[in-house]
């Protein structure tokens, strides 16, 4: 997986998407257009993304070029310390990124169905669940 995963800071706080794409599919233009419930969105690399409507609902995001890694990290720093989302060190991105994807992919990992004998199950899926 690449460095183009995706920090949500929105108004019920902090979420994580392996890719624009799937962040985009959990938002919703009327909310994007009225304000007040995304306040950021980042790359992993501090790269922002800027929300453009493809109709009344689905939203497309684009990076907008510039790459704020400051204002990354302290939104990252105030997420842990007011919500305790994680609790890796706000400074590294890439590390935050992937707690919240093991934590995110954990339950998925863990009931994946349907459960194949141990050796095929590796052979499919991997040990472990993947990283940024």
């Amino acid at each position: 997986m690449s460095d183009k995963g995706v920090f949500m800071f929105a108004d019920d706080g902090l979420k994580f998407f392996s890719t624009a794409e799937d962040a985009a599919a959990d938002m919703e233009w009327v909310d994007v257009e009225g304000g007040g419930v995304y306040e950021a969105l980042f790359i992993v690399g501090g790269e922002r993304l800027v929300p453009h409507p493809l109709n009344d609902y689905l939203v497309r995001l684009d990076p907008s070029g510039e790459v704020d890694l400051e204002s990354l990290k302290s939104l990252l720093r105030r997420e842990r310390d007011e919500r305790g989302t994680f609790t890796g060190d706000p400074d590294d991105p890439k590390a935050v990124a992937n707690e919240m994807l093991s934590k995110k992919l954990a339950w998925r990992w863990a009931h994946r169905w349907p459960r194949w004998p141990r050796w095929l199950d590796v052979r499919l899926h991997g040990s472990t669940p993947p990283h940024v």
